[in-house]
This record gives structure tokens, sequence and C-alpha cells, in this order.
């Protein structure tokens, strides 16, 4: 058993038909188009440049599925393959539908035929993929007949395919095409025949084959950060495929593979803690929770606070006691000669007692004597202090 991964990741991307499907920078379909035309080679409009390896020259040749010289002529087919309105595909590119599907599931492959043909001259594939370069890739005709498609129906005269129960080898890089052969005199035999599909068939579809791919569902999401060493490149959709021997293929062919999202990890909250507990009865107290950013190394930051606070609820006002205020100043003594008495007060509202609160102990006012007693030659000024309340 072989399996394709990253070093990194463990894993390896597999997205050949990604060039194909949705991406907006393809290949281009002609890529030796100014070596030809540098050599004042001019291929036809339906034709592109190529380049033999073996004699290292440039020649033009007709597209797949057309016929001619490539340079004064190349006459299009009789009749070509479309696909039937009726079917249904996750992603479209010229020639090909992508299916999403799952282990187990029915699906279907539905075309039309344009032009003139016979429903003998359809032919249905699968089409192996191989195990690096080590070993070869294979087709397999369909057929209902044929012991190794017990599992697939062909109908409605060749236009239709239906697959009952999905395998694990039905996933793309694996494929299934339609094939229109005009040409009724040629046999196409049901044997495994080694074969590969170029990468100018790829840029250059044939109007005369008409491809299904079965793209498997994310069965995992993981999220990496940096320090785990994945790359930039290793971020996105990443298939895993296993290659291993098939019975009456020669070669290791995929036969399981697996795909995968892989994310970058971002700077998130961490869900906010409890509030803290209340400690108070009456007054004044807030409650507070906190959070953290996680995945620092992101070098994201969280948008928001930290820290957040809230009142304590059901609080009352406490109780507060009642304080003195200073001693008043003493009144003047109202006699000069003699004895009198003089007063001083205080007030409870240093502070006022209030919302359940004790009143201030001790005495409001004070009361003393004053005056000038006389005793022969000398005049005393005194206070007696004396404590009336």
């Amino acid at each position: 058993m072989g399996i394709m991964f990253n070093v990194n990741s463990g894993l390896k991307k597999s997205n050949s038909y990604s060039k194909s499907v949705g991406n907006k920078k393809e290949k281009s379909t002609d890529p030796f188009k100014t070596e030809c035309i540098r050599r004042k080679i001019q291929c036809h409009s339906r034709a592109i440049c190529r380049l033999d390896v073996v004699t290292e020259t440039f020649y033009c040749q007709c597209i797949p599925g057309h016929s001619g010289d490539g340079v004064h002529f190349c006459q299009e087919p009789s009749a070509k393959i479309t696909i039937s309105p009726e079917q249904i595909c996750d992603g479209t590119s010229s020639q090909l539908c992508v299916i999403k599907s799952t282990p187990g599931k029915s699906v279907q492959f539905s075309i039309s035929v344009e032009g003139n043909y016979d429903q003998y001259n359809i032919h249905w594939f699968k089409f192996y993929s191989s195990y690096g370069h080590t070993f070869y890739s294979y087709r397999k005709r369909l057929t209902s007949s044929s012991q190794s498609s017990a599992n697939i129906q062909i109908l409605n005269d060749g236009l239709i395919v239906k697959i009952d129960n999905v395998m694990e080898d039905d996933f793309f890089p694996n494929l299934f095409w339609a094939q229109l052969d005009i040409r009724s005199t040629l046999e196409i035999s049901d044997e495994l025949q080694p074969h590969e599909i170029s990468s100018y068939e790829i840029l250059n579809p044939s109007q005369l084959r008409f491809y299904f791919a079965l793209d498997a569902l994310p069965v995992a999401t993981h999220y990496f950060s940096f320090e785990n060493v994945c790359r930039e490149e290793d971020f996105g959709k990443i298939r895993a495929l296993i290659y291993d021997y098939l019975p009456g293929i020669p070669g290791k062919v995929m036969v399981a593979q697996k795909l995968f999202v892989i994310r970058k990890a971002k700077s998130i909250w961490t869900p906010w803690s409890p509030w803290s507990i209340c400690s108070v009865t009456c007054g004044n107290q807030n409650q507070m929770r906190f959070r953290i950013c996680t995945h620092p190394e992101s070098g994201m930051r969280c948008l928001g606070p930290t820290a957040d606070l809230k009142p304590c609820p059901n609080l009352r006002e406490c109780p507060v006691d009642g304080g003195w205020s200073p001693w008043s100043a003493w009144r003047p003594c109202p006699v000069t000669c003699g004895l009198a008495v003089v007063s001083r007060s205080r007030i409870c509202n240093s502070p006022s007692a209030r919302n359940g609160g004790k009143t201030c102990q001790g005495q409001e006012y004070e009361e003393a004597t004053c005056g000038t007693p006389v005793s022969g030659e000398a005049r005393h000024l005194f206070f007696n202090f004396i404590k009336i309340k």
C-alpha cells in the first residue's frame, strides 16, 4: 500500500482538475503558439502548435475530436457529447462535471449527444490513476454485463450511467468518461488497458468525450498554527491518496482518498469566565469576568476588552451611624462682676444617622460658670465647668 503525503502536513494536495474548474488563471491551451509564429508556421484556428520531443520540431495539430492536417483544415466531428440538462453538477468546466458524493451513495452520470450517431458509438470508461511514474494508469470499459461493472448500470441507450453504490476507488483522481466514436468500424476492447490523460487533453478537451469526477466531502477540519510548521501553501483543501493493488489491475492505483480542510489558526477569545461573587450585602461593589485571547502566535489581535464589569445586583444602602460635629465656641460671659453661667453645643450631623444607623451617644450641651470674684487685692478669671446635661 502507498500513500501520497507531504513532509510537513502529512498529506499531498491533489487538485489537477482545479486548473479547469473555477480557476481564473488557467494555463494556456496553446503554450507553443509563439514558437510556431516565430518559425512562420500558421496553424488552423482549430489547431494548436505542438512540439515533437523526438525530432525537436514544431508542428500544428487539430484539437482533439477534429480531423485534418492542422494547417489547411480541421474538420469538426459530425456529433459531439454535451452534458444532459437534467444532470446536476457541483462544479463544471469544459467537458467536465464534478459531483460531490460520499461512499455508499448512488450517483448518476447523464449526457446528451448532438449530431449524427449510433447508440453503439457511445462507450463509457473508468480511469484508474497510477501511483507516480513507476506504474501505468489504466482505463476499463464499462458494460452492464461486465463482472467488474456489477455495481454499474448503463441506461437509456448509453446516455446514462448509474452507480448504485459509490466505492472508495470511484473518487477523484480516478475518473469516469463517456466517449463518442463516430467511426463505427472501430472495435474498443473491454479489457483493461494502460492509458494516460495528457495535459494536452486536459487543456484542449475533445467534444467527443465528457468527463465526470466524484469529489469527496471534507471529512475533518483541522486548525494549525505557525508553530506546527505548516507552510502557507499547505492551508486549504488537501487530499490524502492511498494507492494499492486492485484485483485484475497489475499496478498500484488509487484505491481510497480523504479530503481535508486545513485552516490557519486565528486569534480568538476564549469564553468569558464566570462572574466573580459579590462579597457584600450592602453598599457598592462590582462583579468582574475575564477572557483570554488565544493563538497569539498567529499575529492577529482579538478585538474588544479582556475584562468586563457590572454592579452587584440588589444591594441596599448600608446603615450609617451618627457622629458629633465639633463643639461650638462658649457663649460670652454676660457679667463683668460676680459669677454667671455660659454654654456651648454640638450637633449629631457629622454624619447624620440614616438607613437604620445608631444615633450619637453623649451630651448635646455643656454649661459652666463665669465671672470675676473679688478677693481684696486681686481679680482672678476662672471657669468652673459643670456638666448640667
